[in-house]
């Protein structure tokens, strides 16, 4: 290992050195190109619903968590994991192990299978904070 240590230690210096010239040229760019629309589009990020439905078309337990998220009032998102392959990443990386449906994100709580109670519970505590 102490063989290598000088040339180790040289690479990392050239590293070093790049980074630092490279800053100003990041600073002098930040917030370069950032419009009124780029602020709308952030604004309208923060207004996403808070509760997604990850479900598909045929579903029995899908169709009655929709009904039931209809009935409470809550805006929320239904992706359909079969049509979008995005969506089904997400389901894959919130669901886990877990492979049935729906899956619910109710603010960041993950609700796997149809449970209405606990359904019903985080949605009405998410319009309370609201």
């Amino acid at each position: 290992m102490t063989r290598h240590a000088p040339a180790y230690r040289l690479a990392l210096a050239i590293f070093g050195v790049l980074v630092v010239l490279s800053l100003p040229a990041c600073w002098n760019s930040y917030g370069e190109g950032m419009t009124e629309e780029a602020d709308e589009t952030a604004a309208a990020e923060d207004e996403k619903p808070r509760v997604t439905l990850y479900m598909t078309s045929w579903c029995g337990y899908c169709r009655k968590a929709r009904r039931l998220l209809d009935s409470l009032e809550v805006p929320y998102e239904a992706k359909d994991i079969e049509e979008s392959e995005e969506a089904a990443r997400e389901y894959r990386k919130k669901a886990g192990s877990y492979r049935g449906i729906p899956v619910l994100d109710v603010d960041g709580r993950i609700v796997k299978g149809y449970q209405a109670e606990l359904i019903h519970e985080l949605v009405t505590r998410l319009k309370r904070q609201e």
